[in-house]
């Protein structure tokens, strides 16, 4: 284990502020926001789905980490299943404006509970993005994860700014 899935594993979630800090430690050090574990598919955003962590899990979609890792080997546990056990339909946008891939994961769940989060995510699978949105995956996409430092360093207008890091979907206390 990384000791960024350490991070996301040890840190209560209250504890954004802490996270946040040690990821950028990390990452200054080399880390990658990708780097799976010994498993194929355990991501440090993946194993901040499966611990119930969705400001994690804002905090490195924000900060460039892939919607779109491969699923979670030998389990299968991809990010929609994810998505719909965690019921946050914020984090559902979140993902769908980083450019989450939904074709062929939407078939019908009987749980009755998920049904706000599977109507999102159906809407989702058949409603292009506008063109802000199929723009700044394209912008997220090339810097990866060091969109954080670029937008940040960048001279666009603040507004461009938030709408590159997702403030406008999901704002985490204290940015």
């Amino acid at each position: 284990m990384t000791p960024l899935h350490e991070a996301v594993e040890c840190i209560r979630e209250s504890q954004l502020p802490v996270f946040r800090n040690l990821v950028d430690v990390l990452r200054t050090a080399g880390a990658r926001l990708d780097v799976e574990s010994l498993t194929s598919g355990d991501t440090p955003l993946l194993r901040a789905m499966i611990l119930d962590k969705p400001k994690f899990c804002a905090l490195l979609v924000k900060l460039g980490a892939n919607v779109n890792q491969a699923p979670l080997h030998p389990c299968n546990i991809d990010v929609v299943t994810l998505l719909r056990r965690a019921s946050n339909v914020t984090l559902v946008h979140l993902f769908v404006a980083a450019g989450l891939k939904l074709k062929n994961t939407l078939e019908e769940e009987a749980n009755g509970d998920k049904k706000c989060v599977n109507v999102c995510l159906r809407s989702a699978a058949c409603n292009p993005l506008s063109l802000a949105s199929q723009c700044r995956i394209v912008i997220r996409n090339r810097y990866k994860d060091k969109i954080y430092e670029v937008v940040a360093s960048s001279m666009l207008p603040k507004t461009v700014k938030k709408f590159l890091m997702f403030e406008e979907i999901y704002s985490l206390d204290g940015e």
